[in-house]
């Protein structure tokens, strides 16, 4: 009895000591079904497959944070239907003066408010994100790459912020090399200016060994997985859900990394517009055989306009310029009404386009209405989905085509 009573006032302590300071609890669930789905594209046998159903556990996700009393040490961790997701610490050890360590799964100091916003939590139950922000700096570290940020704030909205992705394990001298500068002015009534210097280690030897490529699958954007030397078949298969993580090497084979640089601009003086606009400049590079070549640049536009009830989201970005001498051009728009106070109507449609150096124009296009059921911390989704693939070479053009359902509550 004595020793419950002894456990019992530890336990008292401890949890006083911890409940003391600000900690938070929070997390949410995500899950989804595919009611049918198909696709026109012919299987190996010159045949149309059957339609098929799905349903999975898009997300399931713990998480506390907090910091001290001081206010100058704080963090935070997560937890996922997976296991371990993130987590990170950070401490303030003067006021303009922050120290960034871990990995946040949400990004830091990120550049493209519009990329993954443009759907945002629709999009990762429903499947309807598209590539885009190959023109925007993104997050200063990536949301799988553990590192180290220092962010000094001299002024009320100016950040100067200086990163390392230790994620990028190897030799000293390439992690060092792949360091992130960048500046931020937020400027009140006005808008947000952001410049990003985003390292590259140059020249990389070979070893004897060759490397393999490895590619990240983002089929279910809240549990992407890696995937280590796949073969061309599943490159092709994977279509735009497939994203090059880090290129691989033949036995004895030198490869390039290129710097690249980044300027940003967010308008926000104008009530209910919002515009941003994107730049990269990737710093050119060379061959194996000491020959250099250009890489091209890439320019954006995203806005949102809101006038209640209705709303609409709009974006465009084109790379043009490199010594491959290939255009892309990406457009997608996306207007909303809101019906009720907790029903609203989406229509998400856009298109991509290709013109390479050799061969046929690609275009691809896709069309996404949906709907969203909103009641406090919870909503339902529901919506169609229809994406064209253009001839691409030998390949011919088919559709895919989906009925995607699902369920959100945080809390």
């Amino acid at each position: 009895m004595k020793k419950l009573i002894v456990l019992s006032v530890i336990f008292a302590l401890v949890a006083g000591a911890v409940f003391a300071q600000e900690v938070n609890v929070g997390g949410g669930i995500q899950v989804g079904a595919e009611l049918i789905k198909g696709t026109t594209q012919k299987d190996a046998d010159d045949k149309t497959p059957d339609p098929e159903a799905a349903g999975e556990i898009k997300r399931g996700r713990i998480q506390l944070s907090g910091q001290n009393e001081a206010e100058n040490f704080g963090g935070r961790i997560r937890f996922n239907t997976g296991g371990f997701e993130d987590a990170f610490a950070w401490w303030k050890p003067i006021d303009m003066v922050r120290l960034f360590l871990g990995q946040n799964g949400d990004g830091e100091y990120t550049m493209d408010p519009l990329c993954w916003g443009f759907y945002a939590e629709a999009g990762d139950i429903l499947g309807m994100h598209n590539s885009f922000g190959t023109a925007y700096a993104g997050n200063i570290l990536g949301g799988t790459d553990f590192g180290m940020i220092v962010t000094i704030s001299p002024m009320e909205g100016l950040d100067v912020s200086f990163a390392v992705p230790y994620g990028n394990k190897g030799k000293a001298e390439y992690v060092y090399k792949k360091f992130v500068a960048q500046v931020t002015y937020a400027m009140e009534g006005l808008g947000k200016f952001g410049l990003r210097y985003k390292g590259g280690i140059g020249e990389i030897k070979s070893d004897d060994a060759a490397v393999p490529a490895i590619y990240l699958d983002l089929t279910t954007p809240a549990s992407p997985a890696f995937v280590i030397d796949p073969t061309p078949a599943q490159i092709t298969a994977g279509g735009d859900n497939w994203v090059l993580y880090k290129a691989g090497k033949k036995a004895g084979e030198t490869t390039y990394d290129p710097g690249a640089l980044y300027a940003y601009f967010e308008l926000a003086m104008i009530e209910n517009l919002f515009l941003d606009f994107g730049f990269r400049y990737t710093f050119n590079g060379d061959d194996t055989g000491g020959k250099s070549w250009k890489n091209p640049m890439g320019v954006g536009l995203t806005a949102r306009y809101d006038m209640d009830p209705f709303g609409v989201k709009a974006r465009v970005e084109s790379t043009f310029g490199g010594d491959d001498k290939a255009l892309t051009v990406f457009f997608e728009v996306l207007p909303y009404y809101a019906v009720s106070e907790s029903l609203t109507a989406y229509l998400g449609a856009g298109l991509s386009f290709l013109k390479p150096d050799d061969g046929d124009n690609v275009v691809n296009w896709h069309i996404n209405p949906y709907l969203s059921v909103n009641e406090g911390n919870a909503t339902f989704y529901a919506g169609f989905k229809l994406n064209g693939f253009g001839k691409d070479g030998q390949a011919k053009s088919y559709m895919n085509w989906g009925i995607p359902i699902g369920i959100a509550y945080n809390f």
